[in-house]
């Protein structure tokens, strides 16, 4: 499996690569110019469309190992399609967590060009729930893709993939802001990355959303490990789904 994933890693370096140094660049400008208003919102708007395009490909790349009859690179993988849809998901969750290790390294470094920098477990924190968030969006994405496989249309099978899988995001959100409004009726929420505290937002897989109360006063009230808790639910659910089906082999198209 090293080999193979070592692959697919240098296969995806040149787009995630890309990636990773514009959201970069967006973070060192807003860190740097952090009272510009327009700075702050043009850098969180354009971090999001990054994030939107690294799930997105992400998400299709995984389909494409089932789906796609002129993917042959996995083909030589033991085991089969689950084995290589595996593969292949590994290495884009590790260059999405570079993503995420870049974003949570600039929101620190914002922090602290404001002289408030965040403690060490606040940044461990971030860095590792959006790791988590990240890995149930994955997840999700691979199961959906094998269970649209008998669709022998792959329009259709990819519609059908992207519809549940954008159903299932914002049930997984809903959830979140449920559980959180149960345990904090004050708080309020929005879409996307809040530019006030630079990022420190909650994820429901690949879904930013940015809970907080209505005077924020502390980085430290923005941690809500219910949050987390839903993507690792969602983790668990999807491999106790496919821990049946490890064993089938599934062949590539």
């Amino acid at each position: 499996m090293g080999d193979d994933l070592r692959i697919q890693l240098l296969r995806y370096r040149g787009t995630y690569g890309g990636l990773t140094a514009a959201l970069l660049a967006c973070g060192v400008a807003t860190a740097v110019w952090h009272d510009q208003e327009a700075v702050l919102i043009t850098g969180s708007l354009l971090t999001m469309v990054l994030w939107c395009f690294a799930c997105a490909y992400a998400a299709y790349e995984v389909f494409r190992v089932l789906h796609a009859a002129d993917d042959y690179l996995l083909l030589s993988v033991p085991g089969g399609g689950r084995a290589a849809v595996l593969v292949r998901g590994l290495a884009l969750l590790i260059w999405l967590a570079v993503l995420a290790v870049v974003e949570v390294g600039c929101w620190a470094a914002a922090w602290v060009v404001r002289d408030a920098g965040p403690s060490a477990a606040q940044i461990a924190y971030a860095a590792g729930t959006r790791v988590v968030s990240l890995t149930a969006f994955l997840a999700l994405a691979v199961l959906l893709a094998l269970a649209t496989k008998p669709l022998r249309a792959r329009t259709w099978a990819l519609i059908s993939t992207i519809g549940a899988l954008a159903v299932l995001i914002i049930a997984i959100g809903a959830l979140q802001l449920a559980l959180v409004r149960l345990q904090h009726p004050d708080y309020v929420w929005t879409m996307g990355i809040d530019t006030e505290y630079f990022g420190i937002s909650q994820y429901a897989t690949a879904l930013p959303l940015a809970m907080r109360p209505r005077d924020l006063t502390s980085v430290a009230q923005t941690v809500l490990p219910v949050t987390a808790a839903v993507n690792l639910a969602a983790i668990g659910l999807a491999a106790a789904i496919w821990w049946p089906l490890r064993r089938q082999r599934l062949n590539l198209p």
